[in-house]
């Protein structure tokens, strides 16, 4: 099960590398921490400029885990280009890194 992949002190970055294609589905990146309170996601390009941010939350049906998905926007609603781009959850309690790495398949050089 979900829960049991959720480790300890650790920030679950999940499809990675996260792939963009223009199927007509929005495709996300989902972020899964053990925590009891809920945090905030921040995430950075690799010159760690803010890119984006958003609340990450308690999940009902996943005790003691907080969930939250990217959708590969910038904070002007645009996606982002290829690259790896460094996530931040703070919580209360902690503050936890972790990394993704985007393609973006409409730019026709992964097909």
């Amino acid at each position: 099960s979900e829960q049991e992949i959720v480790e300890q002190n650790k920030l679950n970055i999940y499809p990675n590398p996260f792939q963009i294609s223009e199927t007509g589905n929005r495709p996300f990146v989902t972020f899964e921490y053990k925590s009891d309170s809920n945090g905030e996601v921040t995430i950075f390009d690799f010159s760690m400029n803010k890119v984006d941010s958003f609340d990450c939350t308690q999940d009902h049906n996943i005790t003691e885990n907080i969930k939250c998905n990217w959708f590969g926007e910038n904070l002007n609603g645009i996606m982002v280009a290829n690259g790896v781009y460094f996530c931040r959850l703070k919580t209360e309690k902690s503050e936890v890194w972790g990394k993704v790495m985007v393609i973006n398949l409409s730019g026709g050089y992964y097909e």
